[in-house]
């Protein structure tokens, strides 16, 4: 579907490179800021590169902390994951969603309205809108209306979330309005789909599904009247049309996990946590295997979980991720996944009636997880330990298959477990703060430049509009 992902991609960090590095090639003749400078094309990837790797990265490493998917057994992580902050940890993330993905994306959607190219300015509202949609689920209220305009805002006021969310909405419908068969794409420089318009469409609509499920404990009225409206809409309906990022082995250009821990004694960084594992055990769930496997360097033969807290370097029987996934750095980075989309659609109908049957959304989101990580035997698990019809409580089953299928998407395993309260995680004991972060501290650098309008915020426990 994507061809010369590798170019794409290198030529996604010149760009960025470039911007960076703006000195060695400005005319004092010329405006810095003119987007004449670079192709339109390119910008793409270097938006797409640069969101993927934070979502997959950074924060994806503290989602799974914190929801107990994986746990530390380096002392590099003991502090995230007992939940402490320090005033700058923001700072990086929050600065390559605005001063870098956002920017690019804009850029993107004034050169396509310039130059007549209706599908550039669509997906680029569709991208802008999915951009949005992470940075306000991890601080709430923050610069939407105000935001990405360059010079022309340098103190941006913050939106209410309760607000950017129908923007957000607003957003996709106006890129799948906006979409054309037979116009020009992005092509090959489009690292998710390659420019086809009808998988274009179909990520717009299954990330409006995520976005309408998250409103439904603070605005059940109205997800419940878009999800109705949409349910029938094209949609991911398949593993090979999940939207991810197929990294490379090129060096910078790999998985971000791969980076980090893929080398010598780094590669046991991350350990299972007891948590994941005791759960996986508990349901004789085969993807034990899948995400983790024993530490046989250090003679161990069993996986074994840590606890979250931990604070011993490399602990006794600690069990490490699973070789396929980091030690591969071509491994994608995955954004939105069929399985992800069935059981959204399973809830939609256990939970309003909306749609079909949902025990046959919840298979398929089993089936697909399992075959996301080549897992057999998904049958037989459904028969037994995942078996829909005898489930007690059905959307508790909903939402722990989507907890197990969400592994190594540590972001929407965050908002999930705000949003729905599964898995009942204990904190742990010698945290920094007395809970699990609820959202993300405002960065230093909003606090230091843009003191009027960051939003006074507590602390980290007071949980974001749609968390209730």
């Amino acid at each position: 579907m994507i061809t010369n992902k590798l170019i794409a991609i290198v030529m996604a960090f010149m760009v960025t490179l470039s911007f960076s590095s703006c000195e060695d090639w400005i005319d004092v003749n010329e405006n810095p800021n003119s987007p004449t400078k670079v192709p339109t094309k390119s910008l793409v990837p270097a938006a797409q590169v640069r969101f993927t790797t934070l979502v997959g990265g950074s924060m994806n490493r503290r989602g799974m902390f914190w929801t107990q998917a994986i746990a530390p057994s380096y002392s590099q992580y003991f502090k995230e994951d007992r939940y402490q902050f320090l005033p700058t940890d923001g700072d990086a993330i929050w600065g390559d969603f605005y001063e870098g993905a956002l920017i690019d994306i804009e850029t993107v959607i004034k050169n396509g309205e310039a130059e007549e190219r209706p599908n550039y300015v669509a997906m680029g509202k569709i991208l802008k809108a999915h951009v949005f949609s992470v940075i306000t689920d991890s601080w709430g209220d923050i610069p939407f209306s105000d935001a990405v305009k360059g010079g022309e805002v340098l103190a941006p006021t913050y939106d209410a979330q309760e607000t950017i969310y129908p923007a957000i909405i607003a957003l996709l419908d106006e890129g799948l309005s906006g979409l054309q068969e037979g116009g020009e794409t992005f092509g090959s420089s489009d690292l998710y789909y390659g420019g086809d318009i009808e998988l274009w469409r179909k990520y717009a609509n299954s990330l409006k599904l995520r976005l309408y499920m998250r409103m439904t404990e603070v605005n059940e009225a109205t997800a419940k009247q878009g999800l109705s409206a949409i349910i029938n809409s094209p949609m991911i309906s398949s593993n090979e049309e999940s939207l991810k990022l197929d990294y490379s082995s090129s060096p910078t250009n790999e998985n971000p996990l791969w980076g980090w821990h893929a080398s010598g004694s780094r590669r046991g960084d991350f350990s299972a946590s007891t948590t994941i594992v005791n759960l996986l055990n508990s349901l004789n769930d085969p993807r034990l295997t899948a995400y983790f496997q024993p530490n046989t360097e250090d003679g161990f033969t069993e996986i074994k979980g840590t606890p979250n807290g931990n604070d011993v370097l490399y602990p006794d029987g600690y069990s490490i991720m699973n070789s396929k996934l980091i030690d591969d750095p071509t491994a994608p980075v995955y954004l939105l996944t069929y399985a992800e989309v069935e059981f959204l659609k399973a809830e939609a109908a256990q939970r309003f009636g909306i749609g079909t049957d949902a025990q046959a959304h919840y298979e398929n989101g089993v089936r697909a997880a399992f075959a996301q990580y080549d897992v057999s035997g998904s049958d037989d698990y459904l028969s037994s330990s995942a078996n829909f019809a005898s489930a007690s409580d059905k959307l508790t089953a909903i939402y722990q298959q989507k907890y197990l299928a969400l592994f190594n998407q540590g972001v929407e395993l965050w908002a999930e477990w705000r949003r729905t309260g599964y898995p009942n995680i204990t904190p742990v004991s010698n945290g920094f703060i007395g809970g699990i972060p609820l959202r993300y501290p405002y960065p230093q650098s909003e606090l230091d430049r843009n003191p009027t309008n960051v939003p006074n915020i507590a602390d980290v426990l007071t949980p974001v509009w749609w968390d209730k």
